[in-house]
Protein backbone atom coordinates (compact mmCIF):
# COMPACT_ATOMS: atom_id res chain seq x y z
CA UNK A 1 0.00 0.00 0.00
CA UNK A 2 1.09 3.45 -1.18
CA UNK A 3 0.37 6.29 1.00
CA UNK A 4 0.37 9.82 -0.34
CA UNK A 5 -0.47 13.25 1.93
CA UNK A 6 -2.32 15.63 0.25
CA UNK A 7 -1.91 18.26 3.26
CA UNK A 8 -4.98 21.05 3.44
CA UNK A 9 -6.88 19.22 1.14
CA UNK A 10 -8.78 22.07 0.78
CA UNK A 11 -6.20 24.41 -0.13
CA UNK A 12 -4.89 22.04 -3.09
CA UNK A 13 -7.77 20.70 -4.69
CA UNK A 14 -5.80 19.69 -7.89
CA UNK A 15 -3.52 18.12 -6.41
CA UNK A 16 -6.22 16.13 -4.52
CA UNK A 17 -7.99 15.80 -7.77
CA UNK A 18 -4.81 13.84 -9.09
CA UNK A 19 -4.33 11.70 -6.06
CA UNK A 20 -8.46 10.80 -6.31
CA UNK A 21 -7.72 9.57 -9.33
CA UNK A 22 -6.23 6.43 -7.99
CA UNK A 23 -6.99 6.28 -4.94
CA UNK A 24 -8.40 2.88 -3.43
CA UNK A 25 -9.11 5.33 0.21
CA UNK A 26 -9.39 8.25 1.10
CA UNK A 27 -8.42 9.24 4.78
CA UNK A 28 -9.37 12.41 5.91
CA UNK A 29 -7.27 13.66 8.93
CA UNK A 30 -9.06 16.02 11.51
CA UNK A 31 -8.98 17.42 14.94
CA UNK A 32 -11.90 17.30 16.92
CA UNK A 33 -12.65 20.27 16.86
CA UNK A 34 -15.44 22.57 15.14
CA UNK A 35 -12.66 24.61 13.36
CA UNK A 36 -11.67 21.43 11.66
CA UNK A 37 -15.47 20.42 10.96
CA UNK A 38 -15.92 23.53 9.16
CA UNK A 39 -12.55 22.88 7.07
CA UNK A 40 -13.35 19.55 5.83
CA UNK A 41 -17.09 20.07 5.45
CA UNK A 42 -17.50 23.79 4.86
CA UNK A 43 -14.87 25.84 4.48
CA UNK A 44 -15.25 29.52 3.73
CA UNK A 45 -12.95 29.84 0.47
CA UNK A 46 -12.13 26.79 -0.70
CA UNK A 47 -14.18 23.34 -2.07
CA UNK A 48 -15.67 20.93 -0.03
CA UNK A 49 -13.95 17.23 0.72
CA UNK A 50 -16.43 15.87 0.20
CA UNK A 51 -16.89 17.31 -3.01
CA UNK A 52 -13.68 16.53 -4.80
CA UNK A 53 -14.16 12.86 -3.63
CA UNK A 54 -17.37 12.70 -5.41
CA UNK A 55 -16.17 14.35 -8.47
CA UNK A 56 -13.37 11.98 -8.61
CA UNK A 57 -15.83 9.30 -9.67
CA UNK A 58 -16.09 10.78 -13.14
CA UNK A 59 -12.29 10.37 -14.00
CA UNK A 60 -12.11 6.87 -12.46
CA UNK A 61 -11.81 4.09 -14.62
CA UNK A 62 -15.02 1.99 -12.46
CA UNK A 63 -16.36 5.39 -12.14
CA UNK A 64 -16.83 4.87 -8.23
CA UNK A 65 -15.20 7.61 -5.84
CA UNK A 66 -13.48 5.67 -3.42
CA UNK A 67 -14.40 5.23 0.36
CA UNK A 68 -13.24 8.19 2.57
CA UNK A 69 -13.19 7.88 6.24
CA UNK A 70 -12.46 10.33 9.13
CA UNK A 71 -8.94 9.94 11.77
CA UNK A 72 -9.09 11.79 14.21
CA UNK A 73 -6.13 12.90 15.56
CA UNK A 74 -4.34 15.85 17.47
CA UNK A 75 -6.52 14.26 20.53
CA UNK A 76 -6.16 15.00 23.97
CA UNK A 77 -6.72 13.02 26.45
CA UNK A 78 -10.24 12.87 28.34
CA UNK A 79 -11.80 15.03 26.08
CA UNK A 80 -15.68 15.35 25.12
CA UNK A 81 -14.71 16.46 21.63
CA UNK A 82 -13.85 13.20 20.16
CA UNK A 83 -17.32 11.81 21.59
CA UNK A 84 -19.12 15.08 20.01
CA UNK A 85 -17.43 15.21 16.87
CA UNK A 86 -17.47 11.57 15.75
CA UNK A 87 -21.87 12.13 16.74
CA UNK A 88 -21.78 14.80 14.46
CA UNK A 89 -19.56 13.14 11.86
CA UNK A 90 -21.65 10.04 12.00
CA UNK A 91 -25.00 12.05 11.43
CA UNK A 92 -23.76 13.69 8.59
CA UNK A 93 -22.90 10.59 6.73
CA UNK A 94 -19.36 10.11 7.20
CA UNK A 95 -17.62 7.18 8.12
CA UNK A 96 -14.72 7.86 11.78
CA UNK A 97 -12.23 4.92 12.50
CA UNK A 98 -12.31 4.07 16.11
CA UNK A 99 -8.87 4.39 16.59
CA UNK A 100 -7.82 7.94 17.40
CA UNK A 101 -3.89 9.74 16.79
CA UNK A 102 -2.98 11.56 20.11
CA UNK A 103 -1.55 14.61 20.71
CA UNK A 104 2.14 13.61 21.54
CA UNK A 105 5.10 15.65 21.40
CA UNK A 106 7.22 12.67 20.14
CA UNK A 107 4.43 12.51 17.08
CA UNK A 108 4.70 16.10 16.33
CA UNK A 109 8.66 16.33 16.14
CA UNK A 110 8.53 12.87 13.49
CA UNK A 111 9.78 15.08 9.91
CA UNK A 112 12.57 13.78 8.51
CA UNK A 113 13.29 10.39 10.54
CA UNK A 114 11.54 7.30 11.56
CA UNK A 115 8.74 7.29 14.28
CA UNK A 116 10.19 4.62 16.11
CA UNK A 117 7.60 1.82 17.91
CA UNK A 118 5.32 3.11 15.76
CA UNK A 119 3.24 -0.65 15.37
CA UNK A 120 2.96 -0.77 19.02
CA UNK A 121 0.44 2.47 19.51
CA UNK A 122 -2.47 3.61 17.68
CA UNK A 123 -0.80 3.35 14.02
CA UNK A 124 -0.84 0.03 14.26
CA UNK A 125 -4.38 0.03 15.79
CA UNK A 126 -4.86 1.75 12.99
CA UNK A 127 -3.47 -0.66 10.93
CA UNK A 128 -5.55 -3.55 12.35
CA UNK A 129 -8.94 -1.49 12.48
CA UNK A 130 -8.51 -1.23 8.54
CA UNK A 131 -7.60 -4.64 8.31
CA UNK A 132 -10.42 -5.63 10.04
CA UNK A 133 -12.96 -3.08 8.16
CA UNK A 134 -11.41 -4.58 4.81
CA UNK A 135 -9.74 -1.04 3.73
CA UNK A 136 -7.01 -2.93 3.31
CA UNK A 137 -5.30 -6.28 2.86
CA UNK A 138 -2.19 -7.45 5.23
CA UNK A 139 1.27 -8.75 2.93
Amino acid sequence: MDVVDVGHTENHPHLADSVLKIADLAIVHMEPSMADWQRVTQPRTSTPIRDMVERSAYVRPDRKAPPVWILLNRVRPNVRSVGEMRTLLTDAGWNVFTVVIPAREELKQATGFDVQRAASGPFGELVTEMENRGLIKRG
